[in-house]
């Protein structure tokens, strides 16, 4: 790839978080870039705020994910795109690492999601040959990374701090990356936005430079130590040796400003579990029979396993996968009822699978099975009262869109607290609904109006301004709010959009497709990687497969 098709791909598939409900995509942005780019002021870009996506992680914890402003994110985009070569090059040099946060064309997303066969291999190989296990990773890493560190972990620390505000510190890719970094974050020096594709190579610049600082402390043996982003795993012959360790790795993360999560430090023997079973005991139990009572009878099996083990293993995301190995499943008409209250109840006991939740829904109900539209708007409007008071913002996200996706009206006075929220996956989801008639009553959209004012395109409100004003959903007190905007007027002018009305869920046919040629990387990828693995190993690479 060259230098325009590298941003192509960051615009396009690595801008938006992927957690983000089908409308919401980029694809407009990064076909007109290079028009967009022309028609931007010379200036440098003005500083920025994100919108936030606050969304559930395992073990019912939140983490915010980051809806940068468009002019930011291009800007920090093409520096990497410029330079890749000597990005990939300083990449490159990790000795430990298993992931490499490349850039990959023919991925659903620039950086595709690591390879976790490969890392599941290599703790086997590392419970193989140690009979003691550190296993650790940094407190809060994308939320604490000190964004000067990225020209530490290029340059040095000494040689960076000796050249403070010199020309020759602002000339390092490292220090271009950490000013664009900060330029959509509202020039703030701490985190960098969990969502783009983008932080993935930055934070593994600031691990790389951990993970140099860490060998030169302990230098450990080859091949005992792996790392993955910012997840360790050494191996060592003693429990002495694995504890000192600790204290080695924990003064490499103070090195760049950051901590080390001692909650999840511990060192294991080899009798401890390495690698998780859970999944072998649910993909035996998938249901295989077309026969309506055989079909029950597996179901039957399957998703009490299923809620078991979430139950037993609160760290794992355990009921995800089981609604997504049961996407798999031919569920027959006679049987969909008993399937649907399973899917149903695994929304309501973990909000975290809605998004694969509204997926079956979605792809049943365009098969015609008989999916009960009652119990679906139940569902949606109980989610909303249950988290739109806590501002939990994927979870009402994705109720709004399965009342769109399945056409199901929701009554305005259910929207009270939305509508008085300045949330943008919110708005333009609940806009979208009403342009389609799915709004019973009357939608009370003055806050949401009040937002549209001069100075709102940098702010977190950028979304929900553009984008209304744009498809015309919502009328600013100046008409002219956007076209006097100099970095927005031509995206407006080329009606760029950010919120794709008829975007829908993918079909499961898709997603297994998808899913094929990811495999397909992912197997090409290891297999490189096995085959240098086994150059330096002592096992015959007859006896070992590839994960």
């Amino acid at each position: 790839m060259n230098k325009t098709e590298r941003l192509k791909l960051l615009l396009e598939k690595g801008h938006f978080p992927a957690e983000l409900p089908p409308p919401f995509n980029t694809a407009d942005f990064a076909k007109y870039r290079k028009s967009l780019a022309a028609a931007w002021p010379n200036n440098d870009p003005p500083k920025t705020a994100p919108e936030v996506y606050n969304t559930q992680r395992l073990g019912w914890k939140r983490r915010s994910l980051a809806i940068v402003n468009p002019i930011s994110q291009y800007h920090l985009s093409k520096t990497i795109a410029d330079n890749w070569i000597a990005i990939k090059t300083f990449l490159d040099t990790s000795k430990i690492s298993l992931d490499s946060a490349n850039l990959v064309k023919e991925a659903t997303r620039a950086v595709p999601k690591p390879d976790f066969s490969r890392i599941e291999f290599m703790k086997l190989n590392a419970g193989g040959d140690f009979d003691h296990i550190l296993i650790s990773d940094i407190s809060r890493f994308y939320g604490t990374i000190y964004t000067h560190t990225l020209p530490w972990a290029f340059t040095g620390k000494a040689w960076c701090k000796s050249h403070v505000n010199s020309p020759l510190l602002k000339a390092t890719i490292g220090d271009q990356l950490d000013r664009a970094v900060r330029k959509g974050q509202d020039n703030q020096t701490i985190g960098i936005p969990i969502g783009p594709d983008t932080s993935r190579i930055l934070s593994e610049i600031v691990a790389i430079g951990i993970e140099r600082e860490f060998l030169r402390l302990a230098n450990p043996e080859i091949g005992s130590a792996y790392r993955f982003v910012d997840d360790w795993f050494i191996g060592h012959n003693s429990a002495q040796a694995a504890e000192s360790a600790i204290r080695f790795l924990a003064e490499a993360c103070a090195e760049f400003e950051l901590e080390l999560n001692l909650e999840k430090t511990s060192v294991i023997n080899a009798k401890d579990e390495i690698v998780e079973v859970w999944p072998n005991e649910l993909l035996e139990l998938v249901v295989n029979h077309t026969k309506a009572s055989e079909q029950a009878r597996q179901l039957n099996r399957f998703f009490p396993k299923a809620f078991s083990l979430a139950k037993e293993k609160p760290g794992s995301n355990v009921m995800d996968y089981a609604l997504k190995a049961s996407r798999s499943f031919r569920i027959g008409k006679d049987t969909y009822p008993l399937f649907e209250s399973y899917i149903l109840r695994s929304a309501r006991a973990y909000p975290i699978t809605l998004p694969t939740v509204v997926q079956i829904l979605v792809n049943y109900k365009k098969d015609r099975a008989p999916v009960n539209l009652a119990r679906c708007k139940k569902l949606i409007v109980d989610e909303i009262k249950r988290s739109a008071p806590l501002r939990h913002t994927a979870e009402v996200s994705w109720a709004l869109f399965l009342a769109k996706a399945l056409g199901i009206a929701i009554p305005s006075l259910e929207l009270d607290v939305i509508v008085r929220t300045d949330n943008a996956t919110w708005a333009l989801l609940v806009l979208d609904l009403e342009q389609r008639g799915l709004i019973d009553g009357v939608l009370d959209k003055t806050y949401w109006t009040s937002l549209m004012v001069d100075g709102s395109l940098y702010t977190a409100n950028w979304l929900l301004v553009y984008e209304a004003d744009l498809k015309g959903w919502l009328t600013p007190a100046d008409p002219n709010l956007i076209s006097n905007n100099p970095w927005f007027k031509p995206l407006k002018a080329k009606k760029v959009s950010f919120y794709d009305t008829n975007r829908n869920v993918e079909t499961f046919k898709k997603s297994r497709s998808t899913s094929i040629s990811a495999a397909k990387i992912r197997r090409a990828v290891t297999q490189s990687w096995l085959e240098a693995f086994l150059r330096t190993s002592s096992i015959p690479p007859s006896e070992v497969a590839a994960p």
